[in-house]
């Protein structure tokens, strides 16, 4: 199916990414666990990694929307923030597409090898702890279903045409 082709037909792309042994940095990894369970198949597709690689882009380009989902070292422990993000804009961040990407980034490089991008937004979480460990931190333990409702209140009912 070419980027363009039957709007209809696609689904929603949820990626989760995180390290699942450094605590709260596997949050976006667990939103993604929690959300199979709930979501129906034929309507949306998960993929969990541990961080956002170029090899994305092919899959971002063919959705209806993208949701990233992933814990932040730099908002308030237990704090959410939802952000709709659009290709970054500087062509010289685009060149770096190494080991560490961000969706505006990935976003960039899907738009120029497909001439598409999804309508995207990140969910983020503050993170308490970041050491080694795969048990989330209570604090960010606490924000799971509040992410998950608001995820599912986005694919339920944002239409995107």
């Amino acid at each position: 199916m070419k980027p363009k082709d039957n709007l209809l037909l696609r689904k929603w792309l949820l990626i989760g990414y995180g390290n699942s042994i450094k605590s709260d940095d596997r949050f976006g990894l667990e939103i993604i666990q929690q959300l199979q369970n709930i979501l129906p198949n034929n309507s949306v597709d998960f993929i969990t990694t541990h961080q956002l690689l170029p090899e994305l882009a092919k899959v971002i380009s063919l959705a209806k929307g993208v949701i990233f989902i992933d814990a932040s070292v730099s908002l308030p422990p237990g704090t959410f923030e939802c952000l709709e993000i659009k290709p970054a804009s500087n062509t010289k961040t685009t060149i770096a597409l190494g080991h560490f990407l961000t969706p505006e980034i990935l976003l960039q490089h899907t738009h120029s090898l497909y001439a598409h991008v999804p309508q995207s937004w990140l969910y983020t979480v503050g993170g308490e702890h970041f050491y080694f460990g795969e048990e989330l931190s209570s604090t960010v333990k606490a924000m799971l279903p509040i992410v998950i409702k608001k995820i599912c209140q986005r694919i339920n009912n944002q239409s995107i045409l």
